[in-house]
C-alpha cells in the first residue's frame, strides 16, 4: 500500500484534531464570559497541548494533541445567618423573605437582639 505524504502543519497534524478541539471549547469560554456569575475580567484560557514522541531511530514520533480550558470560577455569592441558643441546643437561621416579622423569643448568641 503507498500513501500519499503531505507536510505537517497546525491544520492538518492528526487529522486537524486542533481546529476540533479549538472549536470545541470556544463555545464554553465564551459562555463562562457572558455568565454574569462570574468575574468579567478574570482571564479565560485554551491551552492546546501537542505532543511528539519521536521513535528511537528518529525516523517517526507518534503525536498526542490535547487542550487544557480554564474558566473563571463562580463568584461566591455572600450572605449571613443568626445563630440562636434555644433549649434542644444551637440553631441557625437565615432571612427566609426580606419582609418577614422578627423572630420572637429567640436569644441570640453573642449578645444581639
Amino acid at each position: 500500500m503507498r500513501y500519499e505524504y503531505a507536510q505537517v502543519s497546525i491544520k492538518n497534524i492528526n487529522s486537524g484534531a486542533i481546529t476540533e478541539l479549538f472549536n470545541a471549547e470556544l463555545p464554553k469560554v465564551l459562555e463562562n464570559i457572558a455568565d454574569d456569575n462570574t468575574k468579567p475580567d478574570a482571564p479565560r484560557e485554551i491551552r492546546l497541548i501537542i505532543k511528539i514522541k519521536p521513535t528511537k531511530d528518529r525516523a517517526q514520533a507518534a503525536t498526542e494533541i490535547s487542550v487544557v480550558t480554564k474558566l473563571a470560577p463562580i463568584k461566591p455569592h455572600e450572605g449571613s445567618i443568626t445563630f440562636s441558643l434555644e433549649e434542644d441546643g444551637v440553631k441557625a437561621y437565615t432571612i427566609a423573605d426580606m419582609d418577614q416579622p422578627e423572630l420572637e423569643n429567640i436569644r441570640h448568641i453573642g449578645g444581639g437582639k
